[in-house]
């Protein structure tokens, strides 16, 4: 689950989730929705694999992840969601990506920021916030 939250120049936005995985997902999904592509008739697939050096903090990989995946963006012209998360000798994240090939988008992003982010485990959910720059 994931809401848009007000900001003075960027956009907030929370994520909550079960899994550390859930919200690596629902992170790209807001992305996505944020973006508003618009997408080629017949739809255009195509399958990719993105890997992160994994880092002890949790919002480290997240913030590497979602700027990975905003570079690809812009350079393939694809939209991605998650297929699978992997875990490579505990020094690598690899995420199975399907992406979806866009004529354009009516949004841009610039980055993902540090700014005032945070992911943390609350109860039996998992919470995280980050800014991204438009």
């Amino acid at each position: 689950m994931f809401k848009f939250l007000p900001h003075t120049a960027d956009i907030r936005i929370r994520i909550s989730g079960k899994t550390k995985e859930k919200i690596f997902i629902d992170s790209l999904r807001a992305i996505n929705i944020y973006l508003k592509p618009v997408f080629f008739r017949p739809f255009i697939f195509k399958k990719f694999i993105l890997k992160i050096e994994k880092s002890e903090k949790d919002i480290d990989n997240l913030i590497d992840f979602l700027n990975k995946i905003l570079a690809l963006v812009y350079i393939k012209k694809f939209i991605f969601e998650i297929e699978d998360i992997k875990i490579n000798n505990k020094k690598n994240i690899i995420f199975k990506l399907k992406g979806r090939k866009f004529k354009k988008i009516k949004r841009d992003i610039k980055s993902v920021t540090y700014h005032n982010v945070f992911f943390t485990k609350e109860k039996n959910f998992y919470i995280a916030e980050f800014v991204i720059d438009v």
